[in-house]
């Protein structure tokens, strides 16, 4: 793999295991919610710890072969934030950042490949 195809790959979300979603909902100051697709059908579940750290957890498994993805919007613009271990996520994301969720290859994409489930702040 050549350095430029290598570069826009998505990373893998390290650095989180799946027991910090759980163990961050009783943490002093977490703020939990629910993220939801256009039609209101909750689709995932996240919590926010006070320093931006935020987990989410998507209710229903990825279909095989594909991986769901992270996204933050900037400017209107996807940028990854790697790829979900299974069906959970966290990271360091500044209140009120729009995050969206897109079901990609097993790998992931450098610009999402479908349209976001969701595209939320949280």
């Amino acid at each position: 793999m050549d350095a430029a195809s290598h570069a826009a790959q998505p990373e893998h979300n390290h650095g989180y295991a799946p027991s910090d979603f759980a163990s961050s909902q009783g943490q002093q100051g977490a703020v939990s919610g629910t993220l939801n697709d256009k039609a209101g059908t909750p689709l995932a579940d996240v919590v926010r710890l006070p320093g931006g750290k935020a987990y989410v957890q998507m209710r229903s498994a990825v279909p095989a072969g594909r991986a769901y993805q992270a996204w933050k919007i900037e400017s209107g613009k996807p940028v990854s934030l790697g790829i979900f271990n299974g069906r959970e996520f966290g990271g360091q994301l500044p209140a009120g950042t729009v995050f969206a969720v897109t079901v990609e290859p097993e790998g992931g994409s450098g610009q999402p490949t479908t349209a976001p489930l969701f595209a939320q702040p949280i």
